[in-house]
């Protein structure tokens, strides 16, 4: 079926430039020199497109196109104008369902505009030909409208889902303000009643953790569901959506009075892996529609991306968390490492230089650093192997751990050598906490090796003093304890004070600890 055309315009070298190209058997094409001329040839041909120029004599082009209409009330019409040609008349072109183009034309551009004016006639002919023309303009419009509506709002939902994953909220949080989402797309916002559930993997069975005005029977009947039981465990069990306009014998947790209703059930799957189900809410009677599968694909795409966001989330602060611990612990015993030691120190050195507290709390009484060291340890090594040498470390400091305070701080430098800083504490409580962990290792059983003992070195800190130089001292002291007999506590500056040592001098000797 070819295209009649009729080129409108006052010069005929003009309209030989338009017409060129258009011709048999694509296209029918009339020409008229004046718009009487152009009513006359609409009068005796069906002509489904009109082209005029703006300016024309005797008549302008908005009565031609006016007269036109009133003749082929369907026929398209493109309206050639000057770009300086802004006036009420143009302004008049939408009511007119006209396109225009502005000149001087480009014969590709224009062409363009000819073709689209063609499929649209076509179109309009072939409904045009069967008497629906009106009543279905009048129906698609209302249902492109309805679609472009629900596909806006889908859109919205859909991106406002997806910008749930990159806010910081709890699991609890982010599920409800999914439902809330997902209850706001005009398929389901008639109920407003759903359900969210995430497979336990401990126990296999889906674990609702978000619901939207559920009644409280079916919060206990649905608080776990396990896979092939009930609507959302066969949506789970068979990974497919589940669709029931009304309550059968599918829908088995029930109960007696609940209000009839009708479900989707959507799995949420992502890798393979089943992560869980959106149960939706609809009006009984429902009819299915590919629409809102389609939608609901989507959703649950969506959904997939939002959990495994989360997912990555998780398993990223676990490993930041791993690398942090790995970073500060010592990976045998648990306890810190040298790393942290200076991050602890610099705390209780902050504390010495600033001993006052606020209003009625007793002030900063104190704090010591002391060296522990396996006596004979590399026998032990030498004797049972290295892995019960391990084991006997990793005993040790099980035994540091309860025998000191939270507030105290326990590191492993390396080998068989500990160092624990007490906070916050007299010098004569500190000497009694250190013989009391002393004796506890003396007493313990270590098993196949049976009794060890530990030597220790202590010094007190003082404001202003450098970890380095107190490791020293602490060093010293316990040099002192595995000189005279090993299996015991010596502090430094008691030492000192008996003359059996003598000061360091600051920043003059290596630290050497055992």
């Amino acid at each position: 079926m070819h295209t009649s055309v009729l080129f409108v315009g006052d010069e005929q070298k003009n309209l030989d430039a338009l017409v060129q190209g258009y011709g048999p058997p694509a296209y029918m094409v009339y020409q008229a020199l004046s718009c009487r001329q152009a009513l006359d040839i609409l009068r005796a041909n069906p002509v489904d497109i009109l082209v005029t120029d703006l300016q024309m004599p005797c008549m302008n082009s908005m009565e031609l196109i006016h007269e036109a209409k009133k003749i082929h009330p369907i026929m398209q019409v493109i309206l050639m104008r000057n770009a300086q040609d802004v006036s009420a008349l143009t302004q008049a072109l939408p009511h007119y369902d006209a396109f225009e183009i502005i000149k001087p034309i480009h014969p590709g551009e224009f062409r363009v505009f000819i073709e689209r004016c063609s499929e649209i006639q076509k179109t309009r002919l072939n409904l045009h030909q069967t008497g629906r023309l009106l009543e279905v303009e009048t129906t698609n419009r209302k249902q492109a409208e309805d679609i472009a509506n629900r596909a806006l709002a889908t859109r919205i939902a859909i991106s406002a889902l997806l910008e749930t994953s990159l806010e910081p909220l709890s699991l609890a949080k982010q599920i409800d303000v999914i439902m809330e989402i997902i209850l706001t797309i005009p398929w389901f916002s008639g109920k407003r009643k759903g359900a969210f559930f995430l497979l336990d993997e401990e126990t296999g069975n889906l674990r609702m953790v978000g619901q939207k005005n559920l009644s409280e029977p079916l919060l206990e009947l649905c608080a776990q569901v396990p896979l092939g039981h009930c609507l959302c465990g066969k949506a789970a069990a068979q990974r497919e959506i589940i669709f029931k306009n009304r309550i059968d014998d599918d829908h088995v947790n029930r109960y007696d009075g609940i209000q009839e209703h009708g479900h989707y059930c959507v799995p949420i799957i992502g890798k393979d892996r089943l992560l869980g189900v959106l149960s939706l809410y609809v009006p009984v009677d429902h009819q299915r529609n590919n629409d809102e599968d389609a939608l609901l694909g989507t959703v649950s795409n969506t959904l997939t991306l939002v959990l495994e966001h989360r997912h990555t989330e998780i398993e990223l602060r676990r490993a930041e968390e791993k690398l942090r611990f790995m970073a500060y612990h010592d990976p045998l015993t648990g306890l810190h490492n040298r790393q942290y030691f200076n991050v602890t120190f610099n705390k209780v050195f902050n504390a010495l230089q600033n001993p006052s507290r606020r209003q009625n709390e007793r002030p900063f009484q104190g704090a010591f650093l002391a060296i522990f060291d396996i006596d004979h340890f590399k026998k032990v090594n030498d004797t049972y192997g290295h892995l019960i040498g391990d084991e006997v470390l990793v005993l040790f400091a099980r035994i540091i751990t309860e025998c000191f305070r939270d507030k105290d701080a326990s590191f492993r430098f390396g080998g068989e050598e500990f160092v624990v800083l007490l906070n916050d504490i007299s010098a004569e409580i500190a000497e009694k906490v250190l013989n009391r962990f002393r004796l506890a290792i003396e007493a313990y059983s270590f098993p196949q090796v049976g009794r060890v003992t530990v030597s220790i070195g202590g010094v007190q800190i003082e404001a202003g003093e450098l970890s380095e130089t107190l490791l020293e001292k602490a060093d010293k002291a316990l040099y002192f304890s595995k000189s005279n007999g090993r299996n015991q506590v010596n502090m430094y500056h008691a030492l000192i004070a008996s003359g059996d040592l003598k000061n360091v001098d600051h920043g003059t000797e290596e630290v050497d600890l055992w």
